[in-house]
């Protein structure tokens, strides 16, 4: 297969399209030129998938991909590569859809099965691009990402400074790999900050997570986001049992069995746990007295202004966000930790 060229860029990379057109930075443009990412990009998608890329621009990414053999579904927003793509359409599978990505339909998408999202993400839509991601059905999705996102996407500790919003999602719903370091020279034009080539999977592409109950605790707080509604809410659904595995339940609700004594008896230790992890930080001794379940609330509650749980994940600061999500896996490492 072979594409015609108009212009060179940087690295000898070809730069399709017409060479009078250049990257709107405004709407974060910065196309990619090392060959050398470019191809390690290709390479780490399945032969033969088909793929939807997010902002093909001129279509360097898109060519070899069209070259490899992918058939591909193209969102682009800036109709001033309509020449080089209508160029790459007539030489390969290549379908361009003239629009925001994060505004397709989410059933639309979910159709083309496997799923394969490729692309070169604008910085200002990492956000609501991962957002979207977590209601997609992917297989794989290969992004090159700001260097600060792949940092908190790959960060698991909510301890760590670098935890934030995007932590919380990834741990929920991806696994994530940091393939390889971009520097910023690699684009044109040149950004203000480093990139990364970032391999997902979904973390429910196997049974394993329904069992994890940090895993769950996240996205129950996710999903309260969704619907708007609160933290507490969010927290109250999500039992954890005295082996460390999860339970979702209605908020407010119960699990059958649960007997009036035995429910006064688990209130008094959730309130001796949320005490003793409110004054230290820490889940030592009381832990080991619930003798049923814990309540994420429980645990994290009193610690916080309660306005703070009484409002969804939108109006959460990073640092109270950290420190609920702190509370919650200091709670299920220690379960797990006194199972062995």
């Amino acid at each position: 297969m072979s594409f015609e060229t108009s212009f060179d860029g940087p690295f000898g990379a070809p730069a399709m399209g017409d060479p009078t057109v250049q990257p709107n930075t405004f709407i974060g443009q910065h196309i990619l030129r090392d060959p050398t990412v470019l191809e390690r990009a290709v390479e780490l998608i399945p032969a033969g998938a088909p793929c939807v890329e997010i902002g093909p621009g001129p279509g360097t990414l898109t060519e070899r991909l069209l070259t490899d053999g992918h058939r591909v579904v193209a969102y682009e927003v800036d109709e001033r590569w309509q020449g080089a793509l209508d160029t790459l359409a007539g030489e390969g599978d290549l379908e361009v859809h003239w629009g925001n990505f994060l505004d397709a339909d989410n059933d639309e998408l979910s159709a083309a099965r496997p799923l394969t999202v490729v692309g070169n993400i604008p910085f200002h839509i990492s956000e609501p691009l991962m957002f979207k991601l977590a209601e997609l059905p992917f297989d794989v999705a290969v992004l090159l990402v700001g260097d600060r996102l792949a940092r908190a996407l790959t960060t698991a500790n909510p301890d760590n400074p670098g935890w934030s919003r995007m932590s919380l999602v990834s741990n929920a719903y991806f696994n994530v790999e940091r393939v390889l370091d971009v520097p910023r020279e690699s684009f044109d034009p040149v950004p203000r900050a480093d990139g990364a080539l970032i391999r997902l999977t979904r973390k429910d592409a196997t049974d394993e997570w329904h069992a994890d109950a940090t895993t769950r605790t996240y996205r129950a707080l996710i999903e309260a986001g969704r619907a708007n509604s609160t933290m507490s809410k969010a927290l109250k659904s999500v039992m954890v049992t005295p082996d460390g595995r999860a339970e979702r339940h209605a908020a407010g609700g119960r699990r059958s069995g649960d007997t009036r004594s035995q429910r006064r008896t688990t209130n008094r230790a959730l309130s001796a746990m949320a005490g003793e992890y409110n004054n230290t930080g820490r889940l030592e001794h009381s832990a080991g007295r619930s003798p049923i379940s814990q309540s994420m609330l429980s645990i994290v509650g009193g610690k916080f202004d309660e306005r703070v749980l009484n409002r969804p994940l939108s109006g959460v600061s990073n640092g109270d966000l950290r420190s609920i999500c702190s509370a919650v896996s200091t709670a299920v490492n220690r379960r797990l930790a006194q199972r062995h």
